[in-house]
């Protein structure tokens, strides 16, 4: 198919444990390919896989990253070619012991505080089920809440299904609820009882 990449976008995915890298991606012989944006979303490789990113030496084109996070246990990269293609964007993606790319705008090397990461679950029911991977959400205590850049036209929703708000959104595949101020609680007294004699 001559233009099946233009215009398209890969956003709020979360990837576990990929044995060769989070994309085998890269259309370097595809003049027709532009406008691809690849926001949003949380990779995350146990220690045992040293992972590319953009694995096999694959060469992106016309391509923006931004408010991913690569998450490795050990270490990776971004891949031979990650920054040898032409016009691609990396801004304000979170790279935990992986090395950036030296073009990244705005690199984040900070843990995402993942809530209970490490899980291998099989068989995810993704219309009811995906409660099992809510290890991958974001702490409450992570610095990434709220640290995302403004995507428009994000879909609204995260891996979860949650809705994203139209500012303020989080780095990686979920979004956390925005902060309430706690309800006072209200105290009440039993009635005294008078005992009379």
């Amino acid at each position: 198919m001559k233009n099946a990449h233009m215009n398209a976008t890969v956003r709020y995915n979360l990837s576990v444990n990929e044995r060769h890298g989070a994309y085998y991606y890269g259309f370097e012989n595809d003049a027709n390919s532009y406008n691809v944006k690849i926001y949003n979303n949380t990779h995350y490789f146990k220690s045992s896989i040293t992972p590319d990113i953009l694995c096999n030496d694959r060469t992106p084109v016309h391509t923006t990253f931004n408010n991913n996070i690569f998450y490795c246990e050990g270490s990776g990269a971004m891949g031979s070619n990650a920054e040898n293609g032409t016009d691609n964007v990396y801004n304000n993606n979170v790279y935990y012991n992986v090395t950036p790319p030296s073009v990244e705008v705005n690199p984040i090397i900070t843990d995402p505080l993942f809530v209970s990461p490490g899980a291998e679950p099989y068989n995810v029911d993704m219309r009811n089920g995906r409660d099992v991977l809510d290890g991958y959400r974001l702490s409450s205590s992570s610095p990434h809440i709220d640290a995302g850049l403004t995507i428009s036209n994000d879909g609204g929703k995260d891996f979860w299904g949650d809705p994203v708000p139209e500012g303020d959104t989080d780095i990686g595949a979920s979004e956390n609820p925005p902060a309430t101020a706690p309800v006072a609680a209200t105290i009440v007294s039993p009635a005294n009882t008078a005992t009379g004699n």
